[in-house]
């Protein structure tokens, strides 16, 4: 009984001490005013991308998976703005889900907002992506102007568009 306890004890201060040293690594969100890293990412072509050679304009990019609703609340929101506004701003949703799941979420949108997938490791530590949804708006240079990370009201995001075409972008 005691050998169990000790045996216990000695596992969880195993685990405690691999946290400690693995698990509370901090992100640092990526500063504004600095170049877009370059994630790559997985298209439905079946051909190479990344996020430097997909932008060719100033862009919103949503980064988002599909099993989190607040996600797909603003998958939906920037996907109503992406009709009226994509001639005037880039739009690229990024799903960090697994690609059979992002598939079957795309076949819902049928083909009418540009999704593609990237790894979430890669994209979190680049980006410095601390919870999702995370909003990444860069300037036609490719440099990141505004960021944040969470979902917000639509009237905010529909807000925060207008304000980029016209003004900061």
């Amino acid at each position: 009984m005691v050998a169990g306890v000790t045996l216990a004890a000695l596992l969880g201060a195993v685990l405690v001490i691999l946290f400690y040293l693995y698990g509370r690594a901090s992100v640092e969100p990526i500063a504004l005013g600095r170049l877009l890293p370059d994630v790559r990412l997985h298209t439905w072509s079946g051909g190479p991308a990344s996020l430097q050679t997909v932008l060719s304009r100033k862009a919103l990019v949503l980064f988002f998976t599909v099993d989190c609703p607040h996600c797909v609340t603003e998958v939906q929101h920037f996907a109503a703005l992406h009709t009226t506004k994509k001639d005037s701003l880039q739009f690229l949703f990024v799903s960090l889900s697994s690609a059979d799941d992002t598939r079957r979420f795309l076949m819902t949108w049928r083909n009418t907002i540009p999704i593609v997938r990237a790894e979430p490791a890669e994209a979190k530590g680049a980006l410095g992506i601390i919870t999702l949804p995370s909003l990444f708006c860069v300037d036609g240079g490719g440099r990141v102007v505004y960021r944040r990370f969470g979902e917000r009201p639509f009237e905010a995001d529909e807000d925060l568009v207008h304000i980029l075409i016209r003004e900061v972008l």
